[in-house]
């Protein structure tokens, strides 16, 4: 590698996010890679001071999550980072729909990567303006080299995340006619009726069902204004998930917000906790004999809670995907469908397995074994080097 090659990596107000960066940033260092922090916060600050900088070494790349800040230009309108010949690696950990206006920015020196395999094929049937886009899974990260043996854990199963309930806003869809609402409306009824859809196939379908024809970019901007429809079937079903497991007896921690506005506050056998940071959620999963996660509408994807949780000896006990069915091997986690078959047999084999600690401990050995192995995030550092840099240098 080039001598003093440097990668830019953006720190933002989003410590989830900040934490994903921290852990790949070490193993970028450890590759032989210099790193300059850019505070989004002043970016025109910045800006000059990563000027100076380039004056001495050679800038490869800038990775971020969820960023804005590969649109940014100059005076004269032309993208910053196309000027400074720098690549911008984008990691996007939630659907691309969420990101319209950053994916129409995306400059010619841009790569999209996503953490679901159906969401790589919407950035590239739905902007086609993107250069490269890539699929890159969640990872996760370790506490220490040692974990609680299963016996000494504290919580029988931990679940972190808020419930959204009625706090989001339905756009306005005045532009489209009465049957636009009526078209969300049915795509609700349908996704809540057979989950293992995606969103965008069910509108484009409830869209044909009202002879209604878009093009691309209508479609894409369409979707863009009905991204309520995923906090709304979201959170139906991380309800749904947590009561089945609460009507079953079994002891629930949560943490999160707004769990009180669907009533689970009346189960004596589930704990509400506060709002808390990534490296808590760490320190709680290791006192944790099993972690309950629910996906956010990822149907071919990763969630990091997952990884962490097998990374520091708790069981992970999720909602499935076809990318969790295809990698992770039988008998490592406890994976069910959003059906009430499906959720009621991850709840039997949750109860069996809070009785036999034996067979528990011998999965959570198999977990933190596997995911060692090539769950981590700095196996995703090793993976963009591998698969992106290397091939820039």
């Amino acid at each position: 590698m080039t001598e003093k090659t440097s990668l830019v990596m953006f720190k933002t107000q989003l410590n989830t996010l900040n934490h994903f960066s921290d852990l790949m940033k070490k193993k970028f260092i450890e590759l032989g890679y210099e790193i300059f922090d850019f505070d989004c916060d002043k970016p025109m600050d910045e800006l000059g001071r990563l000027y100076a900088y380039m004056q001495e070494r050679k800038v490869l790349a800038m990775i971020g999550f969820n960023s804005n800040f590969y649109s940014l230009k100059t005076p004269s309108g032309v993208n910053v980072w196309e000027t400074l010949g720098i690549y911008c690696i984008n990691i996007l950990v939630d659907h691309p729909y969420w990101y319209h206006n950053i994916l129409l920015e995306t400059p010619a020196t841009g790569v999209i990567l996503t953490v679901d395999r159906d969401h790589m094929k919407y950035v590239t049937d739905y902007y086609e303006n993107v250069p490269t886009v890539g699929f890159l899974p969640h990872g996760g990260t370790s506490l220490s080299d040692k974990v609680k043996p299963v016996k000494d854990r504290e919580t029988d199963l931990l679940y972190v995340g808020c419930y959204f309930g009625e706090s989001y806003t339905e756009p306005d869809l005045t532009e489209y006619g009465p049957v636009a609402k009526k078209v969300c409306e049915s795509a609700i009824r349908e996704l809540i009726e057979r989950p293992e859809q995606t969103i965008p196939e069910v509108l484009k379908a409830e869209l044909l069902k009202e002879n209604v024809v878009m093009t691309k970019e209508e479609f894409r901007l369409f979707m863009a204004k009905c991204v309520y429809i995923e906090r709304v079937v979201g959170s139906h079903f991380r309800e749904k998930i947590i009561k089945a497991f609460a009507d079953a007896g079994i002891n629930i921690t949560i943490y999160g917000r707004n769990w009180e506005k669907c009533g689970i506050d009346k189960y004596k056998n589930v704990e509400f906790k506060g709002f808390v940071s990534p490296e808590k959620v760490i320190e709680l999963m290791n006192d944790s004999k099993m972690v309950l996660n629910s996906m956010p509408w990822f149907k071919d994807g990763s969630h990091e809670r997952i990884y962490n949780s097998m990374l520091n000896g708790a069981v992970p006990v999720t909602e499935t995907s076809r990318y969790l069915e295809e990698t992770i091997p039988e008998g490592l986690a406890v994976m069910f469908g959003l059906s009430d078959g499906e959720i009621s047999e991850g709840v039997r084999r949750v109860k069996e397995l809070l009785k036999d600690p034996a067979g528990l401990q011998e999965m959570s050995d198999g977990c933190r074994e596997f995911a060692l192995k090539g769950e981590t995030w700095e196996h995703r550092a090793e993976e963009i080097h591998r698969d992106l840099l290397m091939q820039l240098i």
